[in-house]
């Protein structure tokens, strides 16, 4: 048991589920250009969640990779920050 709790607590792996999963490397590479982005416009997370309408401490749980935003959210999310996904 305090294997699988050490094991939960690294950073390359998805804590949101009850057993953790691997971080896929496209998922971290778009929080991080979303976090960079939300700093280049000195935006708080507190400003962002207020600009999409969700709670503010969500914005840190999907930063951290504690939570999933839905789908709807996380269009919200790229809209709120003046970016486009790009699908090739």
């Amino acid at each position: 048991m305090i294997q699988q709790k050490e094991y939960s607590k690294r950073s390359d792996m998805f804590n949101y589920r009850a057993t953790p999963v691997p971080i896929n490397p496209n998922w971290k590479e778009l929080v991080s250009s979303l976090v960079n982005k939300r700093n280049q416009m000195q935006l708080s997370q507190e400003a962002l969640a207020y600009k999409i309408g969700c709670a503010d401490s969500l914005i840190g749980k999907w930063e951290r990779y504690e939570r999933l935003p839905s789908g709807f959210m996380l269009l919200d999310w790229i809209e709120a920050l003046d970016c486009k996904l790009k699908v090739q």
